[in-house]
């Protein structure tokens, strides 16, 4: 729901920009690719976020603009579901990257 009848697409939004391409080489890449690029912490993040964005909308309807109040409350909460799973991830990949540092650093030799 969210996402696809309150938002506009992000080529509606780089065509806004009036930026020639050689500015801005990102928007020349498949999604697919750029996708590929994002941590897997957006992987665990955006999901939640998208739900209570659609929990909101199905409240108070696409339009709604919610208090600093009520979006500090969602944050928090989407903070407290995803909190463990995202250390885990960053521990994750900090031990992957020191791995990838020390085969390098191997190969070198």
């Amino acid at each position: 729901m969210y996402g696809k009848e309150c938002m506009y697409p992000m080529t509606h939004m780089m065509n806004a920009m009036h930026y020639p391409q050689q500015y801005c080489p990102m928007a020349a890449m498949p999604e697919q690719q750029l996708e590929s690029m994002y941590p897997r912490t957006y992987y665990i993040v955006y999901p939640r976020v998208v739900h209570h964005c659609d929990m909101m909308d199905m409240n108070y309807g696409c339009y709604y603009c919610p208090t600093k109040e009520e979006l500090d409350k969602m944050c928090d909460k989407i903070c407290n579901e995803v909190e463990a799973e995202v250390e885990t991830a960053i521990c994750e990949e900090m031990k992957e990257e020191a791995d990838r540092q020390l085969a390098l650093e191997a190969e070198d030799c």
